[in-house]
C-alpha cells in the first residue's frame, strides 16, 4: 500500500475530524467519497447521537468510522474479505475506539443478517456495484432487523433500479456515477 492521499479517506466531521483512513490498494474497494459521505451525514444529522449502526460491506469502515466519530453508541462492521477486516480492526486501534462500541464481522453480509437479532437504528448498504442481486435479499433481511424508526442508506450506480420491497425513499441524491437513497419501512 502506498501512502499517498489517494489511497485514503477522510473522516468529515466529529472526534475523529480530519484523520484519514488507508485503503487497501489491491482490495476491490469503492469507498464513499467526501461529498456524498457529507449528504449523507447532514441527512442523519438528528439521527446518529447514541445510534446503533450496522455498516455492511464495509470496505475502509468509513461510514461506520464516521457515524462513531459523530457519536453514535455503537457500529457493527461486516465485511468478507479478511484482508479488509484486519485493516479496519487496525484502524479501529489507532483511532483508540473503545472496544465496547465496535464489533467487527468477518462475513457474507447476507448470511450473518439472516442469523441476527439486534435491531438497529441505522443500516448503511454499500455492496460492490455490480452485484444487483445483493440489494433486494439484504434490504429483505434489513427490514426486520431495523428498530421502529430505523433508516437505510443504500449507495448504487445511477445507472441501476435496485429493489427496495418494504421500504419508501425518504432522501435521495445523485453525485457523478453514485445514487444516494435514505430509506425508511413503508408504513
Amino acid at each position: 500500500m502506498s501512502s499517498g492521499k489517494n489511497d485514503r479517506v477522510r473522516i468529515i466531521s466529529g472526534t475523529w475530524k480530519g484523520r484519514r483512513i488507508p485503503i487497501l490498494t489491491n482490495a476491490n474497494i469503492r469507498p464513499t467519497g467526501d461529498r456524498v459521505k457529507t449528504t449523507l451525514f447532514n441527512w442523519l444529522n438528528f439521527d446518529i447521537a447514541d445510534a446503533q449502526t450496522l455498516d455492511l460491506f464495509a470496505g475502509t469502515g468509513a461510514l461506520g468510522l464516521e457515524a462513531l466519530s459523530r457519536g453514535a453508541a455503537h457500529t457493527t462492521f461486516v465485511e468478507r474479505d479478511r484482508r479488509v477486516v484486519r485493516q479496519i480492526q487496525k484502524v479501529c486501534l489507532q483511532l483508540d475506539i473503545d472496544t465496547a462500541r465496535i464489533r467487527i464481522v468477518n462475513a457474507d453480509a447476507i448470511v450473518w443478517l439472516k442469523s441476527q437479532r439486534i435491531n438497529w437504528d441505522i443500516v448503511f448498504v454499500d455492496p460492490p456495484f455490480k452485484e444487483l442481486s445483493y440489494y433486494k435479499k439484504v434490504l429483505a433481511n434489513v427490514e426486520p432487523r431495523l428498530k421502529e424508526e430505523g433508516l437505510v442508506y443504500v449507495e448504487c450506480s445511477k445507472r441501476e433500479t435496485i429493489e427496495i420491497a418494504g421500504f419508501e425513499i425518504w432522501k435521495q441524491s445523485t453525485m457523478g456515477e453514485v445514487r444516494t437513497m435514505l430509506l425508511r419501512r413503508e408504513y
